[in-house]
């Protein structure tokens, strides 16, 4: 054992590398050290070598046994000469276990490589299956939007084609069913027709609304298509129409 003081005057935290120096040199320490280096600096045992560089050969998680052996043979395969083998250790020089270190190194190195790129490939897998499934339930919110528009266009389409048929109804009603009609005979679209107490003037009511409503089907739905029948049963004598396709009628 050697002791080294660090200053003169063995001041803590205050280092003289001259001094320091001075000292490793009249001790032979450095001598030693050269020394040592030169000769087989490292010294493991054959436990040791192959726990620590058997995946060299062996790949890693080998179980391999401490044999010398396979000491050789992981020398071998590293193309390291000039080691020497004694009965329980493997005697190496520093720039050889620098080396098979180095390769240690390079394993670990690759081993990192192909973690980063397969955990890279594991989430680009990952992001593609979420974006997929995001478009996927995109499209189908779009849809239901777009249909949902579409029926709201059509019952909307439908309410107001009903509310015109029936404000339509309400005024041939009116124009029809009297000669004149006052605002309060309009309820809510809907026309008082004449009263019934009296058979004979509401059979000549009707006969007159009949009359009306054929003369207003010539002028307004033959033009556009409808049909007109005449009708060979009934006293009154009046038309019959059909239908061809045309809108609707009084």
């Amino acid at each position: 054992v050697r002791c080294i003081k660090p200053n003169p005057k063995s001041s803590p935290n205050y280092y003289l590398s001259p001094f320091v120096l001075t000292q490793l040199r009249y001790t032979g320490m450095l001598e030693t050290v050269r020394i040592r280096r030169e000769g087989f600096a490292y010294r493991p045992t054959f436990a040791e070598f192959v726990r620590r560089f058997g995946q060299v050969v062996f790949g890693p998680g080998h179980q391999t046994e401490p044999t010398p052996a396979n000491c050789r043979l992981i020398l071998k395969r590293a193309d390291i000469k000039d080691f020497q083998m004694g009965r329980t250790k493997v005697f190496l020089r520093y720039w050889q276990e620098e080396g098979l270190s180095t390769r240690l190194t390079k394993m670990s190195q690759a081993a990192v490589t192909v973690q980063r790129w397969m955990r890279g490939f594991v989430c680009r897998k990952r992001f593609a299956r979420m974006l997929a499934r995001y478009r996927l339930e995109q499209r189908a919110v779009l849809d239901f939007l777009r249909d949902l528009r579409v029926m709201g266009t059509r019952i909307t389409n439908a309410v107001m084609n009903i509310s015109d048929e029936d404000n339509y109804r309400a005024k041939d009603r009116a124009r029809f069913g009297k000669d004149k009609v006052n605002a309060s005979d309009l309820v809510g679209s809907k026309v008082v027709l004449p009263p019934t107490d009296n058979p004979k003037k509401y059979q000549k009511s009707m006969k007159k609304l009949r009359d009306k409503s054929a003369d207003w089907f010539k002028k307004q739905e033959l033009p556009r298509g409808a049909v007109l029948a005449r009708s060979g049963s009934g006293k009154s004598g009046t038309s019959g129409v059909e239908d061809g396709g045309g809108g609707g009628g009084g």
